[in-house]
């Protein structure tokens, strides 16, 4: 028998409080009711165009959207009524986050997923991209501003609805 300090010591493996069922079951609403795309905001002035990473699922049954919330504790659920379609329809609870919330999203639920395993690749092209190192108010260097356009395109042809 070894002596006690030449064992080798192993530390106990870290229980992730994130059970794989749920990571299962989550992957599987936001590939199949959920939504990944990258949004475009013009920003007033001459300040640059910005561009995020949003995944974001709506429906009307609001425990299946907190649940949501509740596994990753990120982000947050809003109501939207649905009043401009008149009175008889429910209204939409959405669960939204953005940037590295969302990459840190994807990337737990991404072996899961199928419909929009594209999605994540772009997604983590964008999320791994280089940042412009500018303060407020200053313009985003033209090759920074192309490089997003182009995966905000390219995302933009991935969640293309209708005939292709």
């Amino acid at each position: 028998m070894l002596p006690r300090l030449l064992k080798k010591q192993v530390e106990p493996k870290k229980r992730s409080t994130m059970k794989q069922t749920d990571l299962a079951w989550a992957a599987g609403i936001i590939d199949g009711e959920g939504s990944v795309c990258i949004i475009k905001e013009e920003r007033p002035g001459n300040l640059s165009t910005q561009h995020r990473l949003r995944v974001a699922v709506g429906m009307t049954h609001k425990p299946t959207v907190q649940r949501l919330e509740d596994i990753f504790k990120v982000g947050h659920v809003r109501t939207t009524p649905n009043h401009l379609k008149g009175n008889n329809w429910k209204p939409v609870y959405e669960w939204v986050i953005y940037s590295n919330q969302a990459m840190a999203v994807l990337d737990k639920t991404e072996n899961y997923m199928t419909t929009k395993k594209r999605h994540v690749k772009v997604a983590r092209q964008f999320a791994e991209r280089p940042r412009a190192k500018t303060g407020s108010g200053n313009k985003v260097p033209l090759a920074f501003l192309k490089q997003r356009e182009k995966l905000y395109l390219r995302m933009r042809s991935l969640n293309i609805k209708g005939k292709r």
